[in-house]
Order: C-alpha cells, then structure tokens, then sequence
C-alpha cells in the first residue's frame, strides 16, 4: 500500500514537470518506485559548469547508476555549494539507494537554500511516509499546500496521510476541499 502511495506521487510529479515544460524520463525497479529527475534548463544565476554536472548525475539517475549520479552531484555542489537543485536530486539518489537519512539532508539544505522548492518538499514528504514519519510528511504537504493553495494533488495526499495518522476528520476535511477545487476547475 505504501509502495503504491509512493509510486503515486512520482507520476504526479512527472504530470507537472510535464506541465511545466520539463521533459521526463522514468525506470522502475520490483522493489521500489524512483524519484523522477528531469534534465532541465539552467537559470540565471546557475553556474553553468555545475549545470552540466547536474545534469550528467541526472542521466546516471535516470540510467540507475545512483553512485555515479551522487558523484556527478557531488561534483555540483563543489563548484557551487548554494545550488538547492543539485542538493535536491542527489537526495533523489540517496532515496532510490534506500539511504533516507542522507537523503532527508539534502532535500533539507535545498529546501534551506531554496525555501519553494516544490520538488525537494515533495520528495522529503515521500521519503518522510516510507519512514513511517507522519508528522513531518503532514507538515511538508502542509507547505505544499501554501506554497500552492489549489493543488488537488497535496490536498490529496495530505488527507492520504492524515488517515494513515489517524486524523480522519482532519482527511475528510482536506477530501471536501479537493472536491471544491475540482468544481471550481471546471466552471
């Protein structure tokens, strides 16, 4: 059930960044679903040689080759330590490594460096449900929900995980809302 849970939110954070223009690539494994990793253009300020290092651990990401995604990441961060994105996917990595600890690190110093980090709160909330860390996974789709207060999507999720919390007032709650949402999207 959580499998299914986390597998879930991967494909509905590959519908946005296909939304958002990004292109995406996937692969599973039997065990567990992988966080996505999208190549994607590099910003203004990006320094444009760890742009290119962020982007091969990517490919190695998408490839499965999670060590030598960390080091291209790690490569990254060297050359730009305030680089939020890189952190972010080499938690990915961590993640797809089963290495939670070291993930939940990285997606909070891109989260530090980049407080609307959509992809690493998203991330961090899968990682805090696959730990059983209700609490914090609330609290990250709490955020979400600021950050973006008419997402169906982390209404949903969110209410997932108040009912795997226990809150099921709280649940019902955030499923009228996702009702609301969905009848307003369609007039």
């Amino acid at each position: 059930m959580l499998i299914k849970f986390i597998v879930t939110i991967i494909v509905l954070t590959a519908l946005s960044q296909i939304i958002y223009g990004q292109s995406d690539e996937k692969k599973k494994t039997e065990e567990k679903p992988l966080i996505l990793m999208a190549v994607s253009p590099a910003k203004e300020k990006e320094n444009p040689e760890a742009v290119k290092h962020r982007n091969n651990g990517i490919i190695f990401g998408v490839n499965l080759e999670n060590d030598k995604a960390i080091a291209e990441f790690n490569k990254a961060i060297e050359i730009d330590p305030n680089f939020a994105d890189a952190y972010s996917r080499r938690g990915a990595a961590y993640s797809n490594k089963s290495d939670y600890d070291r993930a939940i690190k990285d997606f909070n110093k891109a989260i530090e460096l980049d407080p609307k980090h959509e992809v690493a709160l998203l991330n961090r909330a899968s990682v805090y449900m696959l730990k059983e860390n209700y609490k914090s996974a609330i609290a990250d789709f709490s955020r979400l929900i600021v950050l973006f207060p008419k997402s169906v999507l982390y209404y949903s999720l969110r209410a997932d995980v108040y009912d795997k919390n226990g809150s099921k007032k709280l649940a019902a709650a955030d499923r009228q809302t996702v009702k609301k949402l969905r009848a307003a999207e369609k007039q």
